[in-house]
């Protein structure tokens, strides 16, 4: 076991990445099971009318919220590619959302030096958490929230070692932390907190480089 999360490659029976795959398949397939059955909920049912309304309709009624509009948006263009909103299109976006969230779990794990092993595990407890369960089967905004804060982690893991131009990474960084603040207000202590790490963690220009990229996440 120490060896799954020491970061060292495994010998002989090493779990391909590629075993990522049908990991994410396997929870498709568990969150897809009933996923149409129940009816909308009051909240999911004010999901499917907004995601009836115009982009600037759903602007302009998102200006009186404490949520950012960027789920309301997604689903709506949602809705125009499915032509529809029943239980099961509007909660499958959720569940494609989950299965973008364990990738990027992954990720995350690989970027702080898990080895392939580790990383798969702690991908499969992200998603056999029951309350991801829940989160990942309900056409709410948490699934998106959950989604663009692991990817904000993602870009903040490797953000010294983004193989871009300097002021690319920090658009990057800037765009990601940004994106997970508009989705869900409940992203906000989770993005001060990356900032926060990443001021601590990162050396020299590095660091300021980070910060200006928070800066310009938080004053958008």
């Amino acid at each position: 076991m120490a060896s799954i999360f020491s970061g060292q490659r495994l010998t002989r029976w090493a779990p391909s990445r590629w075993l990522l795959i049908p990991l994410l398949l396997i929870f498709v397939a568990a969150w897809c099971h009933n996923l149409g059955l129940d009816g909308f909920t009051s909240d999911e049912a004010a999901t499917g009318l907004m995601a009836d309304m115009s982009m600037g309709g759903i602007y302009r009624q998102n200006q009186d919220s404490p949520h950012g509009p960027v789920y309301n948006l997604t689903m709506r263009t949602w809705r125009l590619a499915t032509g529809s909103v029943n239980e099961f299109t509007a909660r499958y976006l959720s569940v494609l959302l989950g299965v973008l969230l364990l990738a990027l779990v992954y990720s995350c794990g690989r970027g702080l030096g898990l080895n392939t092993a580790g990383a798969l595990v702690v991908a499969a407890l992200v998603g056999i958490n029951p309350q991801i369960t829940v989160h990942v089967r309900e056409a709410r905004p948490y699934a998106p929230m959950l989604a663009t804060m692991a990817l904000a982690t993602a870009v903040a893991v490797r953000f010294d070692r983004l193989k871009l131009r300097p002021w690319l990474g920090a658009a990057l960084a800037a765009a990601t932390s940004l994106l997970a603040l508009l989705t869900h207000y409940f992203a906000i202590p989770f993005v001060a907190t990356l900032g926060l790490w990443g001021f601590i963690y990162f050396r020299g220009r590095t660091r300021w480089r980070w910060v200006a990229s928070q800066a310009v996440a938080w004053g958008a």
